[in-house]
C-alpha cells in the first residue's frame, strides 16, 4: 500500500514538474525580418509549449495587433505556424546628445535626477513636458551627456524605503507646534526650513488659542537600530508600509499650515504596525493622552481594538483610507472618510440610470479574476442589469476575444462600460485591451475611485478611454494651488509626493481645524461643517438609524477623451 501511494506521489510530482516546464518555454525573436508593402515584419515560428500571450510579450506588441495582422478571430496557435510580428525598432539607449532613460515603476523626475547627478531643475529643462504633470511608466527621459553622472552598477532610482534607512535628527521636528516622538514613531527627513518659511494654508474656520491634543495611528512597521537612539536613528520600512509615509508627511504639513495662522496642536504619532496585539498596548497610554482627536489606525481589525478599549467613547477616530465600514453603525464615534462601496454603488446606479435612454450601457464581468466583483455583496450588478437597456458581458480574458465584445458596442453613440473591479492587476490588463476599441467607438469607462491611486497603469490609457471615477478627492496638477503644495513638498522631502499626501493634507486641515473650534462637540459640528479643502469635499450626514458618519462628498472624476481632468461635483 505505501509502495503504491509513493507511486501516486511520484506521478503528481512529474505531472506538476512537466506544467512548470511548460509555463517556462523561453521564447527568442525571431531574425527573420521582411518588407510588405513598406512595412517590415518579423516572421516568428511556433515552437511546442509557447501561446500568443507569451509570444507577444518576449516581442514586446499589442496582442490584438498581432491578431489583426495574422487574420485571427481567437488566441489558438498551431504548431509551426508562422505569424507575422509587427517590427518596432529597437530602443536607442544614447546618442551624440543625450543618453535616454526609459521611466521604470515608482521613479519620479527627483529620484532619476538623483541617480544621475544632475539637478531636478535642469532635468525638467530638456523635459518640459513633465514640467506639470507625473511620469509614466515606460515614457523617456532626455538626459543631456554633458550634465550627468552615470551611477554605479547596481545604483537604483527608485525610492525604495524598505533598503534604504531614513536618518532623522528629533529636535528638526517640534519648533512651537509639538510633535510627540515615542518609540514607535516613524521618524521622517524634515528640515528645520519646513518651519521658518511661510506655508499658505487652505481656508480654516474661526481663532481658537488652546492647543489639541491629534494623535496619527499607521501601520509603518518601522524597524529602529538601538545603536543610533542618543540622536540620530536608523529606521527600515516594510514596501507594503511605505506608501504611508506619504499620509504622515501629508499630515505634518497640514500642522505646519495650521501653526502658521496660529494655531496650536500637539501631534502625537504612533506605529500600529498591522497588529492586534500592538494595538491592545497603545490603547493604555492613549489612554492616558486623552487625545481631542485620533487619525487611524488604517485596517479594520486594529480599529476595532480602539473603538471598544478606549475608555473616553466620545473621541472621533477618523478611518481614512477604506471603502469597507466594519465599523459602521457600531461605534458612535466612527467617521468614515472615503464613501462606502455602498454609497458609490447608490451614486453610480443613479447617474446610470439618468444616462440610460442616450447611451448604451455595458456591464463587463470580467471572469477569472481574484476579486470578480468588489459590489457583489449589495447586488450592484442585479439592479443594474434590471434596468431596460442594460446589457452584460461576460469576459474571460484567456478565452473570449476581443471581437466578441465588439458586437455589443454601438457606432452611433456614447458606449458606458461599467467594471466596477479595484483589483490593480486585472484592470492593468483589462484597459488596454478595452483602449483598442476607441477608434471605431465612442467609449467611457465607469470604475472605482481605487483607480487613482494604481501606479501600474498610464494615465493616457485613463484619458483615452473617457474614464469616469466616483470620488471624494482628486489631484489636479494644472492647479496653482497643487503646485504651489507640490514645490514645497519637494523642498522639504526631496521626492515627489503620492496620492495619500494630498488626502492626508486635506484631511489634516479639515479634521483639526474643526477639532480646535469644536472639541468635544466635534462629532456633532462635522454634520454641519461640509467644506471643500484643497481638492478634497468633506460633507458627513448622519444616519439615524446607525451609528457614525459617512462622507457623502462625491466628484465626478473624468479623464476626458480630449486630455483634460474634469471635476464636477456630484449632487444626487
Amino acid at each position: 500500500m505505501n509502495r503504491m501511494l509513493k507511486l501516486i506521489f511520484m506521478a503528481i510530482f512529474v505531472v506538476a514538474i512537466g506544467r512548470v516546464t511548460a509555463q517556462e518555454v523561453e521564447i527568442k525573436k525571431s531574425a527573420d525580418v521582411i518588407v510588405l508593402q513598406g512595412k517590415s515584419f518579423y516572421l516568428h515560428t511556433v515552437l511546442p509549449g509557447q501561446t500568443l500571450f507569451a509570444i507577444c510579450k518576449a516581442y514586446e506588441v499589442n496582442i490584438e495587433a498581432v491578431k489583426e495582422l495574422n487574420k485571427k478571430g481567437d488566441d489558438a496557435l498551431r504548431l509551426y505556424e508562422v505569424l507575422r510580428i509587427p517590427y518596432v525598432e529597437p530602443f536607442v539607449q544614447q546618442d551624440e546628445k543625450y543618453y535616454y532613460h526609459k521611466v521604470q515603476k515608482g521613479e519620479t523626475i527627483y529620484s532619476v535626477a538623483r541617480l544621475y547627478s544632475i539637478k531636478p531643475k535642469r532635468l525638467l529643462k530638456f523635459n518640459e513636458a513633465y514640467t506639470d504633470q507625473p511620469l509614466s511608466i515606460g515614457s523617456v527621459l532626455n538626459l543631456p551627456l554633458k550634465e550627468i553622472v552615470f551611477p554605479e552598477k547596481g545604483s537604483e532610482s527608485v525610492d525604495t524605503l524598505s533598503s534604504n534607512p531614513i536618518l532623522y535628527q528629533q529636535e528638526y521636528i517640534a519648533v512651537d507646534t509639538q510633535v510627540v516622538l515615542h518609540k514607535d514613531t516613524l521618524p521622517i527627513p524634515v528640515r528645520e526650513e519646513l518651519f521658518k518659511e511661510t506655508f499658505q494654508p487652505h481656508e480654516i474656520f474661526t481663532d481658537s488659542d488652546s492647543a489639541v491634543r491629534v494623535v496619527l495611528l499607521l501601520p509603518l512597521s518601522a524597524k529602529a537600530y538601538p545603536e543610533y537612539q542618543d540622536s540620530i536613528t536608523e529606521v527600515t520600512l516594510s514596501a507594503r508600509s511605505e506608501m504611508f509615509v506619504g499620509f504622515y508627511e501629508g499630515i505634518l504639513l497640514a500642522v505646519d499650515s495650521l501653526k502658521r495662522v496660529g494655531k496650536h496642536i500637539d501631534l502625537y504619532v504612533y506605529d500600529t504596525e498591522r497588529s492586534v496585539e500592538k494595538a491592545y498596548r497603545l490603547v493604555e497610554e492613549l489612554n492616558q493622552v486623552e487625545p481631542h482627536l485620533i487619525i487611524g489606525p488604517v485596517y479594520a481589525s486594529v480599529y476595532k481594538v480602539f473603538a471598544e478599549q478606549l475608555v473616553n467613547k466620545n473621541i472621533p477616530l477618523i478611518y481614512p483610507l477604506s471603502t469597507r465600514g466594519e465599523q459602521f453603525g457600531v461605534s458612535s464615534n466612527f467617521v468614515q472618510v472615503n464613501a462606502s462601496l455602498e454609497l458609490i454603488a447608490e451614486n453610480m446606479l443613479q447617474w446610470l440610470d439618468e444616462k440610460r435612454l442616450e447611451t448604451n450601457i455595458l456591464y463587463l464581468d470580467v471572469k477569472g479574476t481574484k476579486n470578480p466583483e468588489a459590489l457583489t455583496n449589495i447586488q450592484f450588478k442585479e439592479r443594474l442589469l434590471a434596468k431596460e437597456g442594460v446589457r452584460s458581458f461576460a469576459w474571460n480574458l484567456e478565452k473570449v476575444p476581443l471581437d466578441s465584445l465588439r458586437v455589443l458596442l454601438l457606432p452611433d453613440r456614447e458606449n458606458i462600460i461599467v467594471l466596477p473591479e479595484e483589483n490593480e492587476g486585472e484592470i492593468s490588463k483589462v484597459l488596454p485591451l478595452l483602449s483598442a476599441l476607441t477608434d471605431s467607438y465612442q467609449l467611457t469607462v465607469l470604475g472605482l475611485p481605487e483607480w487613482q491611486t494604481f501606479t501600474s497603469i498610464d494615465h493616457e490609457t485613463f484619458y483615452k478611454l473617457n474614464t469616469k471615477l466616483f470620488s471624494y478627492s482628486y489631484v489636479d496638477y494644472s492647479l496653482e494651488s497643487v503646485k504651489s503644495v507640490v514645490e514645497k513638498y519637494r523642498k522639504y522631502f526631496y521626492t515627489e509626493p503620492n496620492s495619500l499626501f494630498f488626502k492626508a493634507y486635506d484631511m489634516g486641515l479639515y479634521f483639526m481645524s474643526l477639532s480646535l473650534n469644536y472639541r468635544e462637540r466635534f462629532l456633532e459640528a462635522l454634520v454641519y461643517e461640509p467644506r471643500i479643502v484643497g481638492c478634497s469635499k468633506f460633507q458627513f450626514k448622519m444616519n439615524p438609524e446607525q451609528a457614525g458618519k459617512e462622507n457623502n462628498g462625491l466628484y465626478i472624476v473624468n479623464y476626458s477623451s480630449d486630455y483634460q481632468l474634469k471635476i464636477t461635483e456630484y449632487n444626487p
